[in-house]
C-alpha cells in the first residue's frame, strides 16, 4: 500500500485543560528517513496491531460516530487541518501522567483500499553532549522521541467504502507493562470513541475456556458430561 500523506502534531495533556494549547503541525515530506521508519510500521500496521477494536455507535443508537466520522474526512480530505482535528481529539482526552507525545498520522490506499494508521510516540529526556577542544558541553533534553522506536501505541483502520467501512480496527500499545492489560483505556475509549471487539473466532474459544474450567471446578459427574458435551458443541 503507497503512503499519500503523513501529518505530525506536538500533543500536550490537555485533560481538565480549561484553555487546550495550540498544537503545532507538519506535513511530513515523503522522503527521507523519517519517511521511511514511518513506512515501516505502516507496512506492517496489521500485523503488529493484534487487538481488534470497532467504533461505538451515540448515545442514541444511531449508527454515527463523531471520530469515525473525523477519519473518515480525514480520508476524503487529506489536510492538516483535518488531521489536526483528531489532533485535538487526543490532546482533549490526554492526561499529565501520559504527558507530551509526538503524534503521527499516515494515510495510504492501493488500487482497492484505503488506509489510516496513527501512532503517538511518548517524550523522554535525552543528554547531548558537545567536545571542542577546550571543553565538553552537556545539555539535558526533554522532549527527545523515539529514541526507542518500539514503545508506542497505534491503530490501524483499512477500508474501501467510507459509508460502510472504517468501523473496525486494530490497535497495539507497546507502551504497557503491565501483563494484565492489554492496552491504555484512554487510546481507544476516550480518544477513539471505540471499544474492544470479541470476533466469534475469540468469543467461541473464551467460551470454551469458561466450561473446561467449569469442570476442573466440579466433581459431579453428571454436570461433568454435560458439560463435555456442550463444550464439544463449542468446538465443532
Amino acid at each position: 500500500m503507497e503512503i499519500t500523506s503523513i501529518f505530525s502534531f506536538l500533543v500536550h495533556p490537555g485533560k481538565h485543560e480549561d484553555i487546550q494549547q495550540e498544537l503545532g503541525g507538519v506535513d511530513i515530506p515523503l522522503e527521507g528517513n523519517l519517511f521511511y521508519m514511518l513506512s515501516t510500521v505502516f507496512n506492517k500496521a496489521t500485523d503488529e496491531c493484534n487487538i481488534d477494536i470497532a467504533f461505538m455507535k451515540s448515545g442514541d443508537g444511531s449508527q454515527y460516530n463523531n471520530c469515525r466520522a473525523e477519519l473518515v474526512s480525514l480520508l476524503q480530505n487529506k489536510s492538516l487541518e483535518h488531521a489536526r482535528i483528531i489532533a485535538r481529539r487526543l490532546q482533549a482526552v490526554t492526561t499529565k501522567r501520559s504527558g507530551l507525545g509526538l503524534l503521527f498520522i499516515v494515510l495510504g490506499s492501493n488500487d482497492i483500499n484505503k488506509r489510516a494508521y496513527i501512532a503517538r510516540f511518548p517524550a523522554d529526556f535525552g543528554i547531548v553532549a558537545q567536545e571542542d577542544e577546550t571543553a565538553l558541553h552537556v545539555e539535558l533534553l526533554e522532549q527527545v522521541f523515539m529514541k526507542n522506536a518500539v514503545s508506542y501505541k497505534a491503530v490501524v483502520f483499512d477500508g474501501e467504502s467510507y459509508d460502510s467501512d472504517f468501523w473496525v480496527g486494530k490497535a497495539v500499545d507497546k507502551q504497557i507493562s503491565n501483563n494484565s492489560v492489554a492496552i491504555s483505556g484512554y487510546w481507544i475509549r476516550e480518544f477513539l470513541l471505540a471499544d474492544f471487539r470479541t470476533t466469534p473466532a475469540q468469543g467461541t474459544r473464551r467460551l470454551a475456556i469458561a466450561i473446561k474450567r467449569t469442570m476442573d471446578q466440579t466433581n459431579d459427574i453428571e454436570i461433568k458430561e454435560e458439560l463435555a458435551a456442550v463444550l464439544a458443541g463449542v468446538q465443532k
